[in-house]
């Protein structure tokens, strides 16, 4: 299998250089402690797990041409394309939030 599981050990290393020990986040490569936790961290995580998903569905269907693995091949698809369609907009919220933020900086700017 190609993507990481969910018992990957932590990549982060300790203070006195020994490797972390914990397991990473589902679909990241870091613990909760090492900056998993973050939010930015989590949403590629869960996208990087979704393109897996769909990876390896493509894969085992590739290797038993079953048509079973053949259906577990669109559900797959729409999950990573609902997903994508919602960073899309998490992008157009973070745009539209900072041009607001410049705007009001502007108009203060133009009171004082």
């Amino acid at each position: 299998m190609a993507g990481r599981r969910r018992h990957d050990p932590c990549e982060a290393h300790r203070r006195d250089g020994q490797p972390c020990g914990a397991h990473a986040i589902p679909g990241g490569t870091v613990c909760e402690a090492h900056g998993g936790g973050a939010p930015q961290v989590k949403i590629a995580a869960r996208h990087r797990e979704l393109q897996f998903a769909l990876f390896d569905a493509v894969e085992t269907w590739r290797e038993t041409g079953d048509f079973e693995d053949l259906c577990k091949i669109a559900p797959a698809q729409r999950a990573l394309a609902e997903y994508e369609a919602k960073l899309k907009l998490l992008a157009e919220l973070r745009r539209s939030l900072a041009e607001k933020a410049r705007h009001d900086a502007a108009a203060a700017v133009r009171v004082t």
